[in-house]
């Protein structure tokens, strides 16, 4: 109550009827660097989406159904009503609360244009205030420093382009929209174009920067000048100028780096106070897609071939983690957390891992339910009859990984876990085999793996599959799968997740989850269309305990069969014997014979029984 109270006698003293605090930082990244932490500060909360409101005498925490249970657990009820995330919830809430106009500040360096103007378009008599400085900051003690590490070069082996390629790539969109400039906001985005990297992003390794790049090849890059060593500023010289990152030195250079230029820059990406310090000058803006988004996921033939490469080393440490917990669980108290250490280790093994790519999930019954559970060192202690999920992913220079996978410890599920465990597998190898046309969204496959569920009622909250970059965000777009509308078709070279769920909250959680990339096949439709289709890179085993067989087709143990074999093909050299004769026993091909031939049975619909 202290950290609000103080906030709104700040407020106050401003002229501020509240605040809105985003999840969010100047750079839009995925996972944000602990200085842009406010929310957690404020309330408790630790999820990677989320905004606040505060008012004089009430405040709301508004989250997305993925952190519904999490909120619940971290955020305390009597000083933040819980609400769902959205526009028009937080609106409803403020127009519940105050009959009359309001104004509220926000930081124009953590809001981007799109989010302010969709704000604004909703209710006039809510009124939006950019602040010159954050009252959050000034409260916050020990706030941690801004992350600020050394800027190193991504190899061009594994980039698949040099930066002198991908810029004449983007110079291409410059003249196409007759453009003289363009100012990227996105790190990752211009981290990708410069084939560089940095470690100031928890989770993700890039440096947080924005680049002014010209239609001339030349490229204005803003960065914490300390992140820079001698080899990149000699590597670059002939190309790059370097500006120092602060808002006071943006505001002073920048409007004269864009004097009278057509400039290019993405609205939703975009800061708003980026915004006004280019109007600011004689510049004109015109809004654009980030051309680096859509280009860099599409992954190059060389980074695919690498991102293999890097799903073997990645499956060699699932398979050790799931022979160490399936041995030690039945002798040794091992708890949420010990295990999402072990993953951890496993991994840091390989002499090729750069790092986590998200903070490991591993959740046992109810806690599984929790789609983004972290467990503390206080956490369950795992036992026989468990079911345990466990969401993880690294980095390496060859690619990205993130894989779910959830086991049954005892071999002696449920028939009511057993059959929503094999619904949602049914749903992730329907996506795994389908073929569509080139133009196909991942809007219009999502169908595709929520259809067994929804036979019986059950549904997840969250997207099917998002994009992946190559030792970069392990989210990212422009594509995905999802129920929302999209209109990015999925293209030959994209990585996706595939992942579906079912959460029963207070039983337990369920989620498999593979990398596939989209490629061509040899095949057109009766139309004369180019088909796509999918190629798995995860390689995991898949528990069979916890499968209903009677509910899958032959078709779809076929493909189970075949994936399994390639897992023991790729992964069973790099295992001492004993891991391998696990491998080999859980790779076992399963009896056609005790599948039904048709797909769709009476015994699919109706109630489950626990």
């Amino acid at each position: 109550m202290d950290k609000l109270n103080a906030l709104r006698e700040k407020l106050k003293n401003i002229g501020l009827d509240g605040m809105i605090i985003p999840m969010s930082d100047p750079f839009q990244n995925d996972f944000i660097p602990e200085y842009y932490h406010r929310i957690k500060y404020l309330s408790g909360f630790t999820g990677s989406l989320g905004t606040i409101i505060v008012l004089k005498d009430s405040a709301a925490i508004f989250i997305d159904g993925r952190y519904t249970l999490q909120a619940q657990k971290e955020v305390c009820p009597k000083l933040f009503e819980i609400n769902d995330y959205g526009i028009d919830s937080m609106v409803g809430w403020l127009l519940k609360k105050n009959k009359n106009k309001i104004v509220l500040g926000y930081d124009s360096w953590d809001y981007t244009v799109t989010q302010i103007e969709s704000l604004e378009k909703k209710e006039d008599s809510i009124i939006f205030s950019p602040l010159e400085k954050n009252p959050i900051d000034e409260l916050w003690k020990t706030q941690p420093p801004i992350s600020k590490t050394k800027i190193f070069l991504y190899p061009e082996k594994y980039a698949g382009l040099s930066w002198q390629e991908k810029t004449k790539l983007v110079e291409k969109e410059m003249r196409k929209n007759q453009l003289d400039a363009i100012f990227l906001t996105s790190s990752a985005s211009v981290c990708w174009l410069l084939n560089i990297r940095g470690k100031d992003v928890p989770y993700t390794p890039i440096s947080l920067c924005y680049a002014l790049v010209h239609k001339t090849g030349k490229i204005d890059l803003f960065t914490y000048l300390e992140n820079l060593t001698p080899e990149i500023k000699k590597y670059f010289s002939k190309k790059v100028s370097f500006h120092k990152m602060s808002g006071t030195d943006l505001i002073q250079n920048l409007p004269s780096l864009v004097q009278k230029l057509k400039v290019g820059y993405t609205e939703s990406q975009s800061p708003i106070q980026i915004k006004k310090i280019i109007e600011s000058s004689s510049a004109s803006l015109k809004s654009l897609e980030d051309p680096c988004v859509l280009l860099r996921s599409l992954k190059t033939k060389t980074e695919i071939s690498h991102s293999k490469q890097a799903h073997i080393w990645d499956g060699v440490a699932l398979v050790k983690f799931f022979y160490w917990l399936e041995q030690t669980v039945p002798i040794k108290k091992i708890t949420e957390f010990e295990a999402s250490q072990k993953i951890d280790f496993f991994r840091s093994e390989s002499k090729h891992f750069k790092g986590l790519s998200f903070p490991t999930i591993a959740g046992a019954n109810q806690n599984g339910s929790i789609v983004h559970y972290r467990a503390k060192e206080k956490s369950l202690t795992l036992k026989q009859g468990d079911i345990f999920l466990c969401d993880s992913g690294g980095h390496y220079f060859e690619g990205t990984t993130d894989v779910t996978r959830t086991a049954c410890f005892g071999g002696n599920p449920t028939k009511k876990q057993k059959d929503i465990f094999t619904r949602v597998l049914k749903g992730f190898i329907a996506l795994s085999i389908v073929r569509f046309p080139v133009g196909t969204t991942g809007s219009q496959l999502d169908i595709l793996a929520r259809q067994s569920l929804w036979e019986i009622g059950l549904d997840y909250a969250h997207a099917t599959g998002h994009g992946v970059g190559q030792y970069s965000n392990v989210h990212e777009g422009p594509h995905n799968i999802s129920r929302r509308p999209s209109k990015i078709p999925l293209q030959p070279g994209m990585i996706v997740s595939n992942e579906p769920g079912c959460y029963l909250k207070g039983e337990f959680g369920i989620r498999t989850e593979n990398l596939i990339f989209v490629k061509e096949t040899k095949q057109k439709d009766s139309l004369g269309q180019k088909l796509l289709e999918f190629e798995t890179l995860t390689l995991c085993p898949i528990d069979y305990t916890c499968i209903d067989l009677s509910l899958l087709t032959k078709t779809e143990i076929n493909w189970l069969n075949s994936y399994h074999q390639k897992v023991w093909e790729s992964l069973n050299e790099f295992l001492d014997p004993d891991q391998k004769e696990w491998l080999k026993k859980t790779t076992q091909p399963l009896n056609q014979e005790a599948s039904h031939q048709d797909s769709i049975r009476d015994s699919m619909t109706g109630s489950i029984s626990g």
